[in-house]
């Protein structure tokens, strides 16, 4: 009778890590990635058309000191267990290497973690509060709210 038991006990083990966990780490992964790309895409990267230092000088264009255009873009990060810690340097205006890196992260979760997206630029929350001209609603809001409707979040 032990070794029913045991079998018995082994293939309800083995139904809970490969249907049970299996299936919620997919979930998870597809999850993380649609929240990831709605945040990448929903990121402005700064027109210098706009911009106040540039109104009325057709011929030169200018930017803020300091600007790096879609450096808030490429800082969206990825990461399992512990927040980011740092800000990446650089650009990335169409968003392809922060989903790439982040695609890669996601990729490596094998077993139930806590999953984070996080963006370390000192500007984020001004982004996301609407300070930019060309996306006044923000960021995260808007991808919270797609990933809920694609994914049937929200009951």
């Amino acid at each position: 009778m032990a070794k029913d038991v045991r079998s018995w006990r082994q293939e309800i083990d083995q139904f809970i890590e490969e249907k049970v966990v299996g299936e919620a780490l997919d979930v998870q992964g597809k999850i993380m990635l649609e929240l990831l790309s709605q945040l990448v895409t929903g990121t402005p990267v700064g027109k210098r058309s706009r911009w106040k230092i540039n109104q009325g000088k057709p011929a030169r264009k200018h930017r803020p000191k300091g600007y790096v255009g879609g450096h808030a873009r490429k800082n969206w990060q990825v990461t399992i267990d512990a927040p980011a810690i740092s800000e990446i340097p650089g650009e990335d205006k169409s968003g392809r290497e922060a989903k790439k890196a982040g695609r890669a992260v996601i990729d490596t979760i094998n077993k139930p973690c806590i999953g984070y997206i996080s963006n370390l630029v000192p500007y984020i929350q001004r982004l996301d509060e609407g300070w930019s001209s060309t996306k006044t609603r923000g960021m995260v809001e808007p991808a919270l709210d797609a990933v809920r409707i694609k994914f049937d979040l929200n009951k």
